[in-house]
């Protein structure tokens, strides 16, 4: 009798490191994410964010959909070589990504996760540089496979840091016009396609359980 007590008692306490996420620490299947680009991007969180939405399938799965925008519109001055006078010019982007991951955790203990995921992604930026002398236009059209591979820590219940290293199988599409000002000279569009296999910088975020 004492031996299968010491038994029980044994097999829950080596079970418990491997508590389900969604009792333990995230009692919802539910989560709200916010990551940014990198750790040199820290100090500008906010240009850099994108946004993730998870559902836990059950302890070990999940689906997560990350929408991410950027906005940049700079002016400078230039001044041509040879020349005294300076010129204004400006550089206008925008960037809007979309992403559909399958995330499945591999090793699972009460505070930290290890995880891999794998989905589809799709990216779509324009961009506009002009000067006193001409204006040119790139758009880019970009899809593919992502896959990921992080690390999930929950500090407190109902919310975890998160770092995670990303590789992306790309394919890329570019159309880049320019135009010639002050005539109704327009050069003819240059399209080039290529595929390349692309790693990211270290994303570091948080989730927030609802």
């Amino acid at each position: 009798m004492n031996n299968k007590l010491w038994f029980l008692i044994f097999a829950v306490l080596v079970s418990l490191p491997f508590g389900d996420t969604l009792t333990s620490c995230g009692p919802s299947k539910y989560a709200f994410q916010l990551k940014t680009n990198g750790l040199q991007d820290i100090s500008s969180f906010i240009p850099g964010t994108m946004i993730s939405f998870k559902k836990m399938i059950n302890s070990i799965e999940g689906i997560r959909i990350t929408a991410g925008i950027y906005i940049g519109i700079n002016n400078y001055m230039e001044s041509p070589s040879q020349e005294f006078v300076t010129h204004e010019s400006k550089k206008d982007s925008l960037s809007i990504s979309l992403y559909a991951t399958y995330l499945k955790y591999a090793y699972r203990n009460k505070k930290l996760y290890l995880y891999y995921g794998l989905g589809p992604f799709g990216i779509y930026s324009y961009q506009i540089t002009a000067d006193l002398n001409q204006q040119n236009k790139i758009s880019t059209f970009s899809g593919g496979l992502n896959g990921c591979l992080g690390v999930e820590w929950f500090f407190v219940e109902h919310f975890s840091l998160f770092t995670e290293y990303n590789l992306n199988a790309i394919a890329r599409y570019n159309r880049a016009s320019t135009e010639i000002k002050g005539s109704n000279i327009v050069l003819p569009a240059q399209t080039t396609t290529n595929f390349n296999l692309i790693s990211n910088n270290v994303l570091i975020g948080l989730s927030i359980y609802l």
